[in-house]
C-alpha cells in the first residue's frame, strides 16, 4: 500500500541515482484536495555535507521562481523525516530521448516538423528563463547548460516541457560528473569559459541535429576524444548525413552549431522563430500539440490509455460504492523543523535526469514499494448484485419452478480497450473512460460510442452479447494529416465536415473517404486507410 511521507503518499518508484531517489506521490490536503506529483528525494547522508547543501540552496530557490508552460514546475521543497525532497509536477508521457529511440527501433524517425516544434517549445522555455529577474527586478543571467533529450519531457497530450533547471549551475568536478552529456556541450563550455545563453542555443541545435540525422554533430571513441572533438567545432552539414532535409533546416542548424558565440542566434526567440518558420512551412501550424500527441500514442499505445498505478480520485467515488485503493495511514503532525531548512536543497542534487520523471513501469514493479491488488471487488453502480444462496438448504421443487418461471437471463460482461483514452457510451448510457472492464449489460444488442477529444469521428460498434458471456473490444485508431495544399480548404470525412486545412486528423482504424474543396471551388475525393501504426499523409491535390 501507499506509504505516508508528510503530507503526501509515495505511491510508486519512478527511477534511482546515485544522489537520490524519485517517487510518484500524491499529495492530500485540506477539504478533499490531492494531486499527483514527482517527489525527488536526497538520500540523508548528502545532506550533511553543509557545503553541498548551501551550493544548492540557491537553485532551488532560482527553480522555485520560474512559471512558464514549457518548463516542469516546482511545487514544494523541504525537509521530512530527515530527507530533503523537492516536489515537482509529474508528467505522464516520455523523454525525447527515449521517444527517438522508440522511433528508431520500429524503423522510422521523428517528423522533421514534429523535432522542429518540439525544438521551438525548448526554445521559448530557454527565452523565458534567460531574461528572467528574481523579485527585486534583477536578472538572474541563468544558463541551464544542460539541454539534452532527457530532460525534454513529452507529454501524451502533446506537451514539450523542459526540466532540471539548476543542475547545470554544478560545478563538475571530473570528467564522470558530465558523462554522457558533453556530446550536447558548446565548446565554450566543454573548454571550461565563462558561458552565457548562446551555449544553451549550441545545445539545442545539437539536439536538433540528432534528432534529424539520426547521429550527433562529433563522435568519438571515448568521452576524452568526443570532448576534443566538441572543443575543436566545425559540425558537419547535417544536409551531408541526410539529404532529404530542407535547406533551411541545414542553414539554421549551421548558424546553431557555429563555433564561435557570435555566429548564433542572437539570443533564444530569434531561434524560436526560426524553428516556428519551419513548422509553419509543413502545414503543421497549430496542429503541431496535436500531431506531436498522436504520433506518442503511436509508439505508446498501451501506456498513453493507462492510468496512474494505484491513484484514484477520491472526490470522484460515486456514493454508495467503496474505493478498493489502500489509504496510508494518518500520522501525527510534526514540528516545524522542516521550515528551518530552507527548502529546494534538492534541485541539482538528486541525479536523475528530468526524463526519470515520467512513469516507468518496470520501475515500478521493481521497486521497494510494492502495491497489492485490491482486497475487495469494485462495486459496480446500477448493477445489483445476485443474492447469496440460502444457507437453509436447496429449494423446495415448487421453489424451484417458481424461481424457472420468473427468472432472467444471465448477465453479459464487456471488456473495453482502446488505443488513446476516450469516453464511452452504451446505449446513449455514460459509461466511464477507457480502458473500461467488466461492465455488466443485459444480454442482447447494445450501441456502443467511444469518442474524445482530438478524435476528428467516434468509433462506434454493435455488439450482440450472449448471457453469461464476456466479450472484449478493442478499438484502435489511425491518424490522417491533411497539408496546407490550399489555406483554408474545407475537410469533410467520411460525408461530415470536420475541419479545414491544415489539420491532423484523429479517426477510427479502417477506410475512410476524404473530401477537400477549397475555397475557390476546387475539389478532390480520397479513399484512405487509417492504421494505429503508419500515420497517413495526404500533402497534393
Amino acid at each position: 500500500m501507499g506509504v505516508a511521507f508528510g503530507k503526501y503518499e509515495i505511491i510508486a518508484p519512478l527511477g534511482a541515482g546515485g544522489m537520490g531517489e524519485v517517487f510518484l506521490a500524491r499529495e492530500r490536503g485540506v477539504s478533499g484536495f490531492e494531486r499527483v506529483v514527482a517527489i525527488k528525494r536526497l538520500l540523508p547522508h548528502l545532506a550533511r555535507d553543509e557545503a553541498f547543501v548551501r551550493l544548492f540552496t540557491r537553485e532551488a530557490l532560482v527553480a522555485a521562481q520560474l512559471t512558464h508552460s514549457n518548463i516542469v514546475p516546482v511545487y514544494d521543497f523541504g525537509e521530512i523525516e530527515g530527507y530533503l525532497y523537492l516536489a515537482m509536477e509529474y508528467v505522464q508521457g516520455e523523454n525525447l530521448g527515449s521517444v527517438a529511440a522508440t522511433a528508431c527501433k520500429r524503423g522510422s524517425r521523428l517528423e522533421i516538423p514534429l523535432c522542429a516544434h518540439v525544438c521551438a517549445q525548448v526554445a521559448a522555455a530557454l527565452e523565458y528563463a534567460h531574461h528572467k529577474r528574481d523579485l527585486q527586478g534583477n536578472p538572474l543571467n541563468l544558463v541551464h547548460r544542460d539541454i539534452s533529450p532527457q530532460n525534454v519531457l513529452l507529454s501524451f497530450a502533446g506537451e514539450v516541457k523542459l526540466g532540471d533547471f539548476g543542475v547545470a549551475h554544478v560545478e563538475q568536478a571530473s570528467l564522470g560528473d558530465i558523462r554522457g552529456k558533453i556530446a550536447y556541450m558548446s565548446p565554450e563550455q566543454a573548454l571550461g569559459r565563462r558561458v552565457d545563453a548562446r551555449s544553451d542555443l549550441y545545445s539545442l541545435g545539437a539536439l536538433l541535429f540528432e534528432l534529424a540525422t539520426g547521429r550527433l554533430p562529433f563522435q568519438g571513441d571515448s568521452d576524452m576524444a568526443l570532448l576534443e572533438a566538441v572543443r575543436a567545432g566545425g559540425a558537419p552539414s547535417a544536409s551531408s548525413l541526410e539529404p532529404s532535409i530542407p535547406n533551411a533546416l541545414d542553414e539554421m542548424l549551421a548558424q546553431a552549431l557555429a563555433r564561435d558565440p557570435e555566429d548564433r542566434f542572437a539570443d533564444a526567440r530569434a531561434m524560436r522563430l526560426a524553428l516556428s518558420d519551419l513548422v509553419d512551412a509543413a502545414g503543421l501550424a497549430q496542429a503541431a500539440p496535436v500531431a506531436l500527441a498522436d504520433r506518442l500514442r503511436d509508439l505508446y499505445p498501451e501506456r498513453s490509455s493507462q492510468q496512474l498505478p494505484m491513484v484514484a480520485p477520491t472526490l470522484a467515488t460515486p456514493v454508495g460504492v467503496q474505493s478498493t485503493y489502500p489509504q496510508a495511514p494518518a500520522r501525527a503532525r510534526r514540528g516545524p523543523r522542516w521550515r528551518a531548512v530552507v527548502g529546494g536543497l534538492l534541485i541539482g542534487l538528486v541525479g536523475v535526469g528530468a526524463g526519470k520523471l515520467l512513469l516507468n513501469r518496470r520501475a515500478a514493479r521493481q521497486g521497494a514499494v510494492e502495491l497489492p491488488p485490491p482486497s475487495r471487488p469494485v462495486a459496480t453502480v446500477g448493477v445489483a448484485a445476485p443474492a447469496p444462496a440460502s444457507a437453509s438448504g436447496p429449494p423446495s421443487t415448487a421453489s424451484r419452478e417458481s424461481a424457472a418461471a420468473g427468472a432472467r437471463p444471465s448477465p453479459a460482461r464487456v471488456s473495453i480497450h482502446a488505443s488513446l483514452p476516450c469516453d464511452v457510451t452504451i446505449d446513449g448510457r455514460s459509461r466511464g473512460r477507457t480502458p473500461l472492464a467488466n461492465l455488466v449489460l443485459a444480454a442482447g444488442r447494445h450501441d456502443l460510442r467511444c469518442d474524445g477529444a482530438g478524435l476528428a469521428q467516434p468509433a462506434t460498434r454493435t455488439l450482440h452479447l450472449p448471457a453469461g458471456g464476456h466479450e472484449i473490444v478493442d478499438l484502435r485508431f489511425g491518424r490522417i494529416n491533411v497539408g496546407d495544399l490550399t489555406p483554408w480548404a474545407q475537410v469533410y470525412v467520411d460525408g461530415r465536415k470536420v475541419d479545414r486545412t491544415p489539420v491532423s486528423l484523429r479517426l477510427p482504424a479502417g477506410p475512410h473517404t476524404i473530401r477537400l474543396l477549397s475555397p475557390e471551388g476546387r475539389e478532390a475525393t480520397r479513399r484512405v486507410e487509417a492504421t494505429p501504426d503508419h500515420p497517413v499523409f495526404i500533402d497534393r491535390w
